[in-house]
């Protein structure tokens, strides 16, 4: 597994935004709202709706922020090579919010599970064909 990023929630994604790019320097990568698929699908609640913003800086760290009409966690995400067979294999001992599905606006496979306190995004990318 290979780090990939971490994860803030935030109430204002603008604000923040700005203070991230004003007093940090960072580069904003892209601005977007998830599909309600999507935005459904990977939180496992109905009716959710995830707007988030990317950074990176010159060394090629991410931070991610998220907005959203329900409550989240912060979160890391992982990058794996095999979503599929890591999910067959956690499944029992793990809490999963979704299986493994294909992100409708990138070429990734991905899921979030859970510790006891923590949010886990997993991520495999590019998805197998």
């Amino acid at each position: 597994m290979i780090f990939r990023h971490s994860c803030l929630i935030v109430k204002d994604l603008a604000k923040s935004v700005e203070f991230y790019q004003k007093y940090f320097d960072l580069k904003l990568i892209n601005v977007d709202t998830l599909s309600k698929e999507h935005s459904e699908t990977l939180t496992g609640i109905k009716g959710a709706i995830v707007k988030y913003a990317k950074f990176n800086d010159d060394v090629g760290g991410i931070l991610e922020l998220i907005e959203s009409n329900i409550a989240l966690k912060p979160h890391i995400s992982l990058t794996v090579k095999d979503i599929d067979a890591l999910y067959r294999t956690l499944k029992y001992d793990v809490t999963f919010l979704s299986p493994p599905f294909d992100a409708p606006d990138s070429d990734a496979r991905v899921c979030w599970c859970a510790d006891n306190d923590n949010i886990i995004e997993l991520v495999e990318k590019p998805r197998k064909a």
